[in-house]
């Protein structure tokens, strides 16, 4: 019998994942283990930006083992304290131009996530993922830092 292009191709897993990781953080001069977050109950790292007060979370999520996913996450910084409506309408016209990811708010905190399952991941797609992570973390605080106090 015929197998199915799914099960030709090998099925990613959290070691392809970890191994991919290595090779990003090292194009960057990172070594992936010194950034390991060690008291997390899932595999997470952490990386700093050009803006002091903002890091970048990698996170495979393996809570439910047959829906593993990869979140990478940044927090912009905290919720402006006023023009709150003006403030949510600008996220969700950025959130229009963010195809893999998007803004979101996590108690008044402003963060810009990106999620895949990682059956859907693989090493050109997670070296895509981490520099739009990047990019987009850099050009959303900007655009966002100069229209709301955001702190």
């Amino acid at each position: 019998s015929k197998m199915s292009n799914d099960e030709e191709k090998a099925q990613t897993t959290v070691g392809d994942i970890e191994e991919w990781l290595e090779v990003l953080f090292e194009s960057e001069g990172l070594v992936l283990s010194e950034h390991r977050i060690e008291d997390s109950e899932q595999k997470s790292w952490a990386i700093g930006t050009e803006h002091e007060h903002i890091g970048v979370v990698l996170i495979i999520n393996d809570t439910d083992p047959t829906m593993i996913f990869l979140e990478i996450d940044s927090v912009l910084g905290e919720m402006p304290k006023n023009n709150l409506l003006p403030f949510y309408r600008k996220c969700l016209e950025l959130n229009y131009s963010l195809f893999n990811g998007s803004i979101t708010l996590l108690g008044a905190q402003v963060w810009y996530v990106q999620q895949q399952y990682i059956e859907n991941i693989n090493e050109s797609k997670l070296a895509s993922m981490f520099a739009e992570q990047l990019s987009n973390t850099e050009k959303l605080y900007e655009v966002l830092s100069n229209e709301f106090d955001m702190l």
